[in-house]
């Protein structure tokens, strides 16, 4: 009976290691034993796909002899090794790990210290994060988008490809407004914007957009023809998004209809040929008089393209900062933050934007503060940083933090402004 109890105990064991090998062989991610120097004793076959060695390639062999990590990489790699000979579960940590057809992948690696058969193991978890990086990817390249929309007058906002036959890829609904046609018309069919360009502008136009990708930037103004069967003048400004490795992207930019500026400036030449085939001793004061016109429309365009830079750089200079910067308006909101702001009072940037500074000033002091901010308004001085002044703010979770301030009012071009450092 007992050596009948001992086989059936000794079944159920094999029965669970081979339930055991069976789960560890087909997991879903990547899994690996090596030993405490890196080299491998065992893998399952996920570990063998992402790294495109089969598994009598990998055994016997350390990571650093089969190159699966870049130099960079390799210190992290010995340190978490290190950690697991010192009994130490680590991760999840992010590495890149190279495959044997050269190609990348991502990866994020869990291990866990063992001891099996008295050998010292470790036990490592791999899985694959490519697509999560994709999707930063994605994220960066929009943020990209969103920065340069909302640098810009708002009107027909779009996205096309930065090659090929530049076929939209987003257009904003109001399209409809100014072209009669819906936003997918453009969507749908790639050659849609360039077919409904007036021929007679169509190829400096597509001239323009390889000075695009020159220059990264490009401004035109070309006649596209509206639904009812006219042709409207656009003024066009677009801008080349390129991806991390510096390959270009995809253009994004927004449409102005200058149909009524072009009429007007039309109208002006007719009216100033008239008069100078009527009334010529008056030539010379209507050229000057129209000279002066044209200066002035273009001292205004330059005017406002100023301004636009010099907000972009205000802008660039604040989120730049390598600390944190607050800026507040003559009202006491918050209307600009950089990501240094953001990791020292815990707040998002969203969170902070039209808030009052006191958000950022402990409970008890608020009151008082908004006395003071009232004080500084009426007669705003730049004060430096010092570290002998008393001042903490409020962090997100509630707790007191010591910070050193300096306030600096200025002209924005969005109007006066006090930046807080």
């Amino acid at each position: 009976m007992a050596r009948s109890n001992r086989k059936t105990d000794g079944e159920r064991l094999r029965l669970a290691a081979e339930r055991l090998d069976l789960l560890f062989a087909y997991a879903p991610d990547a899994y690996y034993l090596s030993d405490q120097n890196g080299t491998f004793v065992g893998v399952n076959r996920a570990a063998e796909e992402r790294s495109g060695y089969g598994k009598e390639e990998l055994i016997g062999k350390n990571f650093l002899e089969l190159g699966l990590l870049s130099q960079d990489q390799v210190p992290v790699a010995n340190e978490l090794l290190a950690r697991s000979r010192r009994g130490e579960r680590t991760g999840p940590d992010e590495l890149t790990m190279n495959r044997k057809d050269g190609t990348q992948v991502s990866l994020e690696i869990t291990t866990f210290p063992l001891i099996i058969g008295n050998q010292p193991l470790v036990l490592g978890l791999a899985r694959d994060i490519t697509e999560r990086k994709d999707a930063e990817e994605q994220l960066r390249a929009t943020k990209n988008r969103l920065d340069f929309l909302l640098s810009t007058s708002p009107a027909v906002i779009y996205s096309a490809r930065a090659a090929g036959d530049y076929g939209a890829t987003f257009i904003s609904e109001n399209v409809v407004a100014q072209t009669g046609y819906d936003a997918r018309e453009f969507t749908e069919d790639s050659a849609f914007w360039v077919d409904h360009i007036h021929p007679d502008d169509r190829p400096r136009v597509l001239t323009g957009l390889s000075l695009l990708l020159e220059h990264g930037h490009h401004v035109y103004e070309y006649r596209f023809l509206h639904k009812d069967g006219t042709y409207r003048w656009m003024a066009d400004e677009s801008r080349l998004v390129r991806d991390a490795d510096g390959e270009p992207l995809e253009m994004i930019g927004y449409w102005m209809d200058i149909t009524g500026r072009k009429l007007a400036e039309e109208e002006l030449q007719k009216a100033r040929d008239g008069l100078e085939s009527r009334v010529k001793e008056r030539t010379a004061d209507l050229a000057a008089a129209n000279e002066q016109l044209l200066e002035e429309i273009a001292e205004r365009e330059e005017a406002q393209r100023a301004l636009q830079e010099s907000e972009e750089t205000f802008h660039g200079i604040i989120l730049s900062a390598p600390e944190a910067v607050v800026v507040v308006g003559a009202d006491g909101c918050i209307s600009l933050v950089n990501d240094q702001a953001e990791v020292l009072f815990g707040y998002a940037e969203g969170e902070m934007i039209g808030q009052t500074i006191e958000l950022l000033i402990p409970t008890a002091r608020r009151d008082a503060h908004i006395d003071e901010r009232r004080r500084f308004a009426a007669a705003p001085h730049r004060r430096p940083m010092a570290s002998d002044l008393n001042i903490s703010a409020r962090h997100k979770n509630g707790h007191v933090i010591p910070v050193e301030v300096s306030l600096s009012p200025l002209e924005s071009p969005a109007g006066p402004v006090v930046v807080t450092t």
